[in-house]
């Protein structure tokens, strides 16, 4: 499914469920880290469809880790949380390990079990503005670069998410004022 369908499906679905999270296909990214994020990915995929999570060193990624998440699909549509950076667990708490479906509130896994398996079906990095899904944290806002990574045998296996955090008052003032920059940067 190329890029643009994902962002549409994905924008579809959270409206309906009434979700504060934009699924933008365009992948210009406000936060330069995502950009540079983006081009080690797209230096490691080569011509292949997506890079697998092996080619990704932990000296490579030194900048990202503490920023970063890698979900694993496990036993069909079940999620775990392969690595959890520091900083996304002090947004979200650690899931290093857990399975997301057993370990958030029911309430947000089908959020979390959309974004990731879109991410998988789009072979390909997406960008994602979002209010934070966590109770008492309304006020934290992220831009994330989300990547599906393939395993040894070049199938889409994991999910990498990388996130810049932020305050903002206002969910809904937040995401106009992206999408204004969005706007322009399309044009």
């Amino acid at each position: 499914m190329d890029r643009a369908t994902v962002a549409r499906t994905y924008n579809a679905l959270a409206a309906l469920n009434g979700w504060p999270v934009y699924c933008d296909s365009t992948l210009t990214f406000d936060h330069p880290e995502l950009e540079k994020l983006l081009a080690i990915l797209e230096a490691v995929r080569g011509d292949r469809r997506m890079p697998e999570r092996a080619d990704l060193t932990a000296r490579m990624m030194k900048d990202h880790l503490a920023h970063m998440t890698i979900y694993e699909r496990v036993a069909g549509s079940r999620w775990r949380v392969r690595l959890m950076g520091t900083r996304f667990a002090g947004a979200f708490g650690d899931l290093t390990g857990k399975i997301i479906q057993d370990d958030i509130p029911a309430g947000r896994v089908a959020r979390f079990e959309a974004t990731l398996d879109l991410a998988l079906r789009s072979e390909g990095p997406l960008r994602f503005l979002a209010q934070a899904d966590v109770v008492g944290k309304a006020f934290l806002v992220a831009e994330y670069l989300v990547a599906p990574l393939a395993d040894e045998a070049g199938d889409p296996a994991m999910v990498l998410s990388r996130a810049h955090f932020s305050t903002a008052v206002d969910w809904t003032g937040y995401l106009a004022e992206a999408m204004k920059r969005i706007t322009a940067n399309a044009a």
